[in-house]
């Protein structure tokens, strides 16, 4: 054998296949950890969004009379950023007015023929849903 053809018949595959192997075994964790970190991420985003729905499911919301108790939750601090300002502004008034206000705003019923809030609440939780693509 001469050293040419010992050159490309085993040195250079040997290299090639040592090379392939280490980026092999640098890369496959990696991408294993942000698939699992998306799983993760969605089954928390999926337990926070049923956890909403069953603290806004009880009878007493539906009547509206606690609405400023949620909007001093941890949940309700934690939703926040990703509700529109209309809701926003409803659940917790006090933050956009100068004046004292009692509670947030509850309308007989709304333009969209809906009459509680709770279930514009709702909506604004399922549309959070869909652009988490948990829908």
């Amino acid at each position: 054998m001469t050293d040419s053809s010992l050159w490309l018949t085993v040195v250079l595959p040997s290299f090639f296949g040592l090379v392939s192997g280490t980026v092999a075994s640098l890369i496959a964790p990696w991408i294993h950890w942000g698939i699992e970190k998306r799983k993760d991420t969605r089954a928390m985003r999926r337990e926070f969004i049923d956890s909403l729905r069953q603290m806004i499911s009880i009878d007493d919301f539906n009547k509206g009379t606690n609405w400023n108790d949620f909007s001093e939750t941890i949940m309700f601090s934690q939703m926040k950023p990703y509700l529109s300002e209309a809701i926003k502004k409803e659940l917790n008034p006090e933050s956009y007015n100068d004046h004292k206000v009692n509670g947030p705003t509850i309308y007989g019923q709304s333009p969209i023929g809906r009459d509680t809030l709770r279930i514009r609440v709702l909506d604004e939780i399922t549309r959070v849903e869909k652009k988490w693509d948990l829908i």
